[in-house]
């Protein structure tokens, strides 16, 4: 098992037509979001225009949760979706997708055969929750508070750090907090 924790010195912010995309993690590593050749990447962005057409990305599954803010997104000829803090939809970037308002969100994507998903977890005061993980990567995103997750010893993590959990088979993580604490739970297969 390896354990790390990743913070802003480590991320890549760029800009796209409507705002700011900040980079968390790509796998591979070596591999760059632009040449379209990664299993998945983790992200945040703001949409700061009241009206945006997403980047179209080719042969990506993306799974977009909000974080702050509403929007109402549009795919053209499949669905929309309303979505505020904490939900989520699920779409192709082969689509054309227009969005209605501003927010600052999550974004996974991946490609091929990697899967993911997407999971809030929420403090609202003194709190410790167990999570069962046997899967190769998982990471807790830490968009609000402090919190300390228990894996194999402590780890203290602090507002917006990412902490990457590789090949976890069956491992017991607690989270502990005393503060009104967000954390994104992403798990990929």
């Amino acid at each position: 098992m390896d354990i790390k924790i990743l913070n802003s010195s480590d991320y890549i912010m760029t800009s796209w037509s409507g705002g700011t995309t900040t980079q968390l993690y790509i796998d591979p590593i070596e591999t760059q979001f632009k040449n379209n050749d990664y299993n998945f990447r983790l992200s945040i962005a703001t949409v700061e225009i009241e009206e945006s057409i997403f980047t179209k990305l080719p042969g990506v599954s993306r799974t977009l949760m909000v974080l702050d803010g509403e929007i109402t997104l549009t795919h053209d000829g499949h669905h929309q979706k309303d979505l505020k803090k904490f939900d989520s939809d699920r779409f192709s970037g082969d689509w054309t997708t227009k969005c209605l308002g501003t927010c600052r969100d999550f974004n996974l994507m991946t490609r091929g055969r990697t899967l993911g998903t997407l999971t809030p977890i929420t403090f609202e005061g003194s709190k410790s929750v167990k999570l069962n993980s046997s899967n190769q990567l998982t990471f807790f995103y830490l968009n609000k508070g402090m919190a300390t997750v228990q894996i194999d010893k402590e780890h203290q993590l602090n507002q917006n750090e990412l902490i990457v959990i590789q090949e976890a088979p069956e491992s017991e993580i607690t989270i502990c907090s005393n503060r009104l604490t967000e954390i994104i739970r992403i798990d990929i297969k």
